[in-house]
Formats: C-alpha cells, structure tokens, sequence
C-alpha cells in the first residue's frame, strides 16, 4: 500500500509516521523548503538573526523510516479521485492507495489600504520567520502588530528589545478575547500597561498602512514602518475543493477522520469534524496520528474528539494558562487576588473553564478536573 500524505506541518509529519508503521510506501509532500518544524516555535526565534535551534525541527533525514519520504518544496495543485493520483504543480503524477490531507491553515488578514505590501507580514510559516529578519536587519523603529491575541504578545515579548515602540491594534474591545474573560483580560492589560515602549488600541480597525504610519477607523495614526498581522487563520480547501470533496468551514470528515471518499482522509487545521475545527497544535497533533493509522488499517474503533482547548503563554512578565470555556459563572480560587488572577469558570455543576494568571499551583490538579 502506497500512503500519500500532503502537508508538512505537525499533522502531516504524524500522519506519515503512523502510516509508516503498517503501509509499505509513504511520501510526506511539502511545500517548503525546508524540514518541517515546529510552528509554535516561530514567534519566539523571531528576535534572533541566527539560524534556529535544533529543537526547532520535528525530525532530521537521518531518523526517517526506510519506507518514508519526504519531498520538500513539492507543491501539489490537484487530485484526480478516479486515477487515485496527485499532480504536483510540475505536472508529475503520483499513484495512492490512501491520501491524507494535512494542508493547515493560511493566515487571514482583514481587508484594508495596504500601500506597502512589501512591509506587512502574514507570520505563520518559516519564510515569514526569515522576511521578518531581513526587515529588522535593515532596521526598524516603529512596529505594529494586528491581532491582540497570544502569537502578537509572544512577538512583542521577541521584538521590544530590538525595536522603540511596539503598537498592538486588536479589533475586539479587550485583550485575548478569545482566551480569557472580560476580568481575565483587565487583569493582563494591568500588567502590560507597566512596559515601557509597548502600545494597545482596542475597538480598532486598520484603514490603510503606508510603510511608516497606520490609520485605524477612529482616525488614530499610529507610526510604524513594519507591519505583522495576527488575526487568525483559515483552513485550507482548494486541493479539496478541487476534488469536489464536501467542505464546509473545513473539509469535512467523519469522526474517523474519512471524507466521504473511503480512500482520503482529512486532519489537523484543514479537518472539520461534527462541525468544528480547530487551530490547535495539540489537536493537529493527535488527529495526524489517528488519520495515518485509520488510512492504513481502516479501522473506525478510534475516532478523534476535541479536548477542551488549553493556552499557555509566558510572554511580557504575564504567566498564563487558560482552558476550555471562560462564559460560565465566575469562581475565585484559593490564591486569587492583587498578584495573582486564578478562576474556574462552571455551568451549573459542569467545570467548564480555568484560567490561571501568575500562579499555577495545582494547575494539573485543575485541568484534570474540568469536564470533558
């Protein structure tokens, strides 16, 4: 059996390994150029000029199984179901017995008057690491980060050291707002506000951005000569929407993570499973394992579920940890106060949420605790 997997983030890489242990043949596809790495990482290399660390990576050529491959800068641009092959931009055409598809996400930028595409970064894969030094290398003074959620505070954290002043423009009224709770973000902004050098607009959109100022809605006029955009990403769905698979916010796939093609599957950010989809590098990871190992032995006992989403970020002198859903009723717990911000968020008698902000004591004891 010959297992073709598309994609290089950490959904594909496990999706190729899994497969490997049981299908004769895999190749990994990969549109960069380089190894795949652990995505993660790129927002804390992002003030370093130096090639990154070996941790970086997810793996070396050395440590591959014989009967995997991978193929780096490979793009594929089509599916043809009925031969069972991609075709990669270069016209090559590759024969599968199963094709998982691990195509992630691409970073979304909201509309505006972009005036200097040049100096406006989309962050979210490794050329995006390398443009972002090249530019810092010239020099910069001014930056602005668009989005206010934990990737834009892990870039601040990175970049103040080498730039004057960092702006954050965030659309939402609030810090994180997909992270924490109205208190939660009030709390955190206490902290940041304490930096020298760092900026927040809130209730903000970016009209137009020039290279050395931006315009928001209110008028403001925020001086910048580099821009990095932060707002979220967007599944994939052209390979699949080529090949007519169904595809709804992502492309959709059943528990077992199979389309409605018996012979594809679907994981990591690009997978919509009963309706969701999710951005998060835990969940990428667990469903490419289960998709390499239910596209070759085509069993459906396992099937993938979502687990409450945790973040943990330790950026600007703010130690945060936030699982599952912050809606429900407020609860301090013990040590909550002036230092430190520690609440359970709960539905009736369902646990639902938990944010802890400075202290983390007994945080393994508390996400054990929330209700799945």
């Amino acid at each position: 059996m010959r297992v073709i997997v598309v994609g290089g983030g950490v959904a594909g890489w496990e999706a190729a390994f899994a497969a490997s242990e049981n299908a004769e043949q895999v190749i990994l596809f990969c549109g960069e150029p380089c190894f795949p790495y652990r995505r993660p990482m790129l927002s804390k290399l992002a003030g370093s000029s130096a090639l990154p660390e070996e941790g970086f990576f997810l793996g070396s050529a050395g440590n591959l199984p014989k009967n995997l491959q991978l193929r780096t800068t490979s793009v594929v641009s089509g599916i043809d179901r009925r031969k069972q092959c991609v075709i990669l931009s270069t016209g090559e055409e590759f024969a599968y017995d199963k094709l998982i598809l691990a195509v992630g996400a691409s970073a979304w930028t909201p509309p505006f008057d972009n005036r200097a595409p040049g100096r406006v970064i989309a962050f979210r894969e490794y050329a995006d690491l390398r443009h972002l030094q090249a530019h810092l290398k010239e020099g910069v003074s001014h930056l602005l980060l668009l989005g206010g959620g934990v990737l834009s505070l892990e870039l601040a954290q990175a970049l103040l050291p080498l730039v004057e002043h960092v702006s954050v423009v965030e659309n939402a009224e609030r810090l994180l707002p997909r992270n924490l709770s109205t208190a939660g973000s009030e709390f955190v902004l206490r902290r940041l506000d304490r930096r020298d050098g760092l900026s927040f607009f809130f209730s903000s959109q970016l009209v137009s951005f020039d290279g050395q100022q931006a315009v928001l809605s209110d008028g403001t006029e925020v001086p910048a000569e580099l821009m990095i955009v932060s707002c979220g990403m967007r599944p994939r769905l052209e390979l699949a929407q080529q090949a007519m698979l169904p595809c709804g916010r992502g492309i959709k796939v059943d528990c077992s993570l199979r389309t409605e093609d018996s012979n594809l599957y679907a994981c990591g950010d690009c997978a919509e499973v009963q309706g969701r989809v999710t951005g998060l590098y835990a969940d990428a990871k667990r469903s490419g394992a289960l998709a390499g190992r239910n596209a070759v032995t085509g069993d459906e006992a396992e099937k993938f579920c979502f687990r409450p989403g945790e973040m943990r970020m330790n950026a600007l002198g703010v130690k945060l940890l936030s699982a599952g859903s912050v809606d429900g009723m407020e609860t301090a717990l013990e040590g909550d106060g002036a230092e430190n911000f520690r609440k359970l968020y709960c539905k009736g008698e369902r646990k639902e949420g938990l944010t802890l902000i400075g202290d983390w004591s007994g945080s393994a004891a508390l996400l054990a605790g929330l209700d799945r």
